[in-house]
């Protein structure tokens, strides 16, 4: 079970990286380093999906 789950979360996490590297150039991601995921989101998501992301982050955060 444990190798499943350990696969999934690589997949998540190739599958967020594709997705910020589409999303942002170079320049946007070395600017917003401590929010990266939440830029990415804001060109398809809007404002509130740019502050879903940072809410979703500073909840992760909390919760280490």
């Amino acid at each position: 079970m444990t190798g499943t789950k350990s696969m999934g979360l690589y997949f998540i996490y190739i599958s967020v990286s594709f997705t910020v590297m589409e999303n942002l150039s170079t320049f946007e991601i070395e600017k917003s380093k401590n929010y990266t995921l939440a830029a990415a989101a804001k060109p398809f998501l809007g404002v509130i999906g740019f502050k879903i992301m940072a809410l979703a982050a500073l909840i992760q955060l909390l919760l280490q």
